[in-house]
């Protein structure tokens, strides 16, 4: 087998030369065009999720305020009925207290009137038709 002239080598040599630019400039020209699409797209959408991170710090915050402000409303609210019930619950003493002392005066009443009666009742010989046990409590 022959060995190849310097000129065949020297034409292989810039041959493969010329392939490795070839490929060096296209690789180079496709990948930087494409990584440089994938960096647009990556700081797009870090932006995009940099806008949604802040809009739900923004909606949260808002949200917390707001259920905040419910949250101090309903208190307010339940000290006020609160307070209602306890007045409600002492009035409700009060004529329980007062509805006992009106029974018994009535009750008081009905004792003298019947302490009055009875006599003339008696007196006049009949059976007294109050005769009956009184439903009140003495």
């Amino acid at each position: 087998m022959e060995s190849p002239s310097p000129e065949e080598v020297a034409r292989y040599i810039s041959q493969m030369q010329n392939k490795r630019d070839y490929n060096r400039k296209y690789y180079q020209e496709r990948t930087k065009i494409k990584r440089e699409t994938e960096k647009q797209e990556l700081e797009r959408l870090r932006a995009t999720c940099s806008d949604l991170q802040n809009q739900l710090a923004a909606n949260t915050e808002t949200r917390v305020q707001e259920c905040q402000i419910q949250v101090s409303r309903l208190l307010e609210e339940n000290v006020a009925l609160q307070t209602r019930l306890e007045q409600v619950e002492a009035e409700n003493i009060t004529l329980s207290n007062a509805l006992q002392v009106a029974r018994q005066k009535n009750y008081d009443l009905i004792m003298l009137k019947a302490d009055d009666i009875l006599p003339r009742l008696k007196g006049a010989g009949s059976e007294s038709p109050l005769s009956f046990p009184l439903p009140f409590k003495t």
